[in-house]
């Protein structure tokens, strides 16, 4: 294998049909598709809430609603028109396992964020620790200049 050398060419999938000009960065970004998700530092603390609650308010729901049988059928064209109720079953309907349960999630997500809230002018948000970046540091910096322009 000495005296060798291995020449790689990339090739890319992307056609570039705009006037700007992308730097080899920019494409290999682009490359990826509109399902690729760059890894994140920060999750919005509201996020986090609005998905807790929403998790829990469903809990509910199926428990309250446990022993009744299922009248409504979500394909039937008359239900494609109500509005999503806001109602939320209290306590006192619950089973205690369903209780313990949204207690559970509750102080889950209260041990795994309250240490975690960073501050900024957008509102708070949670650091998420140990996560394996999924982009280069030039395709980084090739998302802010393309949000730039």
């Amino acid at each position: 294998m000495h005296g060798y050398v291995c020449m790689l060419r990339v090739h890319y999938v992307t056609m570039n049909l705009s006037p700007l000009i992308l730097t080899p960065a920019q494409i290999s970004l682009l490359d990826k598709g509109l399902t690729y998700i760059p890894a994140t530092k920060t999750v919005p603390q509201n996020k986090i809430i609005e998905c807790r609650d929403r998790n829990i308010t469903n809990l509910k729901l199926r428990d309250f609603f446990r022993d009744r049988k299922p009248d409504y059928d979500p394909k039937a064209f008359k239900s494609r028109l109500k509005y999503r109720s806001s109602w939320i079953p209290p306590n006192r309907g619950l089973t205690p396992q369903a209780i313990r349960a949204c207690n559970n999630i509750t102080n889950y997500i209260h041990k795994h964020t309250s240490n975690k809230i960073v501050h900024s002018e957008a509102g708070n948000l949670i650091k998420i620790n140990n996560v394996k970046f999924n982009l280069t540091q030039a395709e980084e910096n090739s998302i802010k200049r393309i949000k730039e322009q």
